[in-house]
Formats: structure tokens, C-alpha cells, sequence
């Protein structure tokens, strides 16, 4: 859906999509998946009606980065945003990252975790969109 959307606004020379997930390992992993709402696919549950996806190691993020754009990151794994930090935190394109956009669900995401090591690569910024136990973080570098 995102590279058809992509195409749609005539992005393609701005935005480069990668289909994959990003872990601290390479390899395939199923992903749980539900056809009546797209946004609750996580690997957290992995395993019961889903489709098989390629994952993308540390090293392999940095091979998969298109150096022609500065880095934006959309974070939306439902409960694997620690790793998902942890690999990226990893990466040797860590420093190009200009912002990671990430949903915090309290039931299962350490947010304080997530928001210190952001701190520790450099992101002085976060502001928080939504309310209660679900919501999303915007991290930013200081100007």
C-alpha cells in the first residue's frame, strides 16, 4: 500500500520504500496479519494466519538505505519498537536519521527505554500525539 501510494503522489523520486522488517537479525518471519484492519500485523504475535516477510539485520538496513534522502523512519510494529530502535540505534546511517516517528502501546512497549536510547544517538526532541495507553512519539535532532 505504501509504494502504491507512493506512485500515486508522484513521489517516487523523493521517497524510497523498503518492503521489509527491520530486527536486530536477518532472515523470514511470518507475520500475524488480520484482512479486516491492516494496523494490527506484528511479529509479537508471529506464527497464526499471516504471510511471510523478509527481515532486514543491521547490516542489511545500511545495504537497503538509498543515500539519495535523508532519513525518516515510521515505526509501526505493535510491540517490537525496541528492537526495531535497538537495530537502527546499530546502524552506520544512525547519524543521517533526521526523525523516527514510533507507537508506544503501554501494554507492551518500555517507552522510557525507547526514549533514553533515543537520547543517547541524539534525538533532543519528542512530541506526543494521542492520549491513554496507545499513542505515537515523534523523535527529532535539535536543529
Amino acid at each position: 500500500r505504501l509504494a502504491d501510494n507512493i506512485a500515486l503522489n508522484g513521489d517516487s523520486e523523493k521517497v524510497c520504500a523498503v518492503d521489509a522488517a527491520v530486527s536486530l537479525e536477518s532472515g523470514t518471519a511470518t507475520i500475524a496479519t488480520d484482512a479486516a484492519h491492516s494496523g494490527t500485523a506484528s511479529l509479537r504475535h508471529g506464527g497464526a494466519g499471516g504471510e511471510t516477510i523478509r527481515i532486514l539485520g543491521i547490516a542489511d538496513v545500511d545495504a537497503a538505505i538509498d543515500e539519495r534522502f535523508p532519513l525518516v523512519v515510521k515505526v509501526d510494529v505493535e510491540g517490537h519498537e525496541e528492537t526495531v530502535i535497538e537495530a537502527l540505534a546499530a546502524s552506520a546511517d544512525l547519524p543521517r536519521i533526521a526523525a523516527i516517528f514510533y507507537e508506544v502501546d503501554r501494554r507492551w512497549t518500555d517507552a522510557a527505554a525507547i526514549e533514553a536510547r533515543l537520547r543517547g544517538a541524539g534525538f533532543a526532541r519528542f512530541t506526543r500525539y494521542g492520549f491513554g495507553r496507545h499513542y505515537a512519539v515523534l523523535a527529532e535532532r535539535a536543529s
